[in-house]
């Protein structure tokens, strides 16, 4: 069986998936969207993995907020790059 993944950053990559598959007998094989968008011939591919890419921050008007698990980026600006 081939599992094939499509990774968009160096830095994010199978994680934990990556020992399922091998414990699995999956060949894996990968695409590395920031070196090429050349994707490869789907026949023979049982499993397709799209890896997503980093999440966006948001700029607040300030730095009291809470920290929730989901928090991905708090960006607090200065009074002059958001000035009143």
């Amino acid at each position: 069986m081939r599992a094939h993944y499509l990774q968009h950053v160096p830095f994010e990559g199978l994680g934990s998936i990556e020992p399922w598959l091998k414990t699995n007998g999956y060949e894996i094989t990968c695409t590395h969207l920031w070196e090429s968008i050349d994707f490869p011939d789907l026949t023979g591919i049982d499993l397709l993995i799209v890896m997503g890419g980093p999440m966006m921050g948001y700029t607040l008007e300030h730095d009291q907020v809470p920290v929730v698990k989901t928090s991905n980026c708090i960006l607090a600006p200065s009074t002059t790059e958001l000035p009143n």
